[in-house]
């Protein structure tokens, strides 16, 4: 229900660490579904460059709550934002 963009925007270079989370909205349960990190909604690529705009140095924390496999899905997560 808010805007990742707006908020690097709004709070720039006072950004200590990023939850690095993605979903996909689910409108009959009216909120959001996990999903594995660069397979959601958010723009991963386009928030990186705003966070290095920004000259974001601080840590990515990983969350995949409901992960069948979540070693592997965080392994991937980290591989899909070294990527960027």
């Amino acid at each position: 229900g808010f805007s990742p963009s707006e908020t690097i925007e709004a709070l720039g270079s006072r950004i200590l660490y990023v939850h690095a989370r993605d979903c996909v909205r689910d409108v009959a349960a009216g909120r959001g579904s996990d999903v594995p990190l660069g397979r959601g909604s958010a723009d991963f690529p386009q928030l990186a460059g705003m966070l290095e705009r920004h000259q974001y140095r601080g840590f990515f924390t990983i969350d995949r709550r409901g992960a069948e496999d979540p070693a592997g899905e965080i392994s991937q997560a980290v591989r899909y934002l070294r990527s960027l």
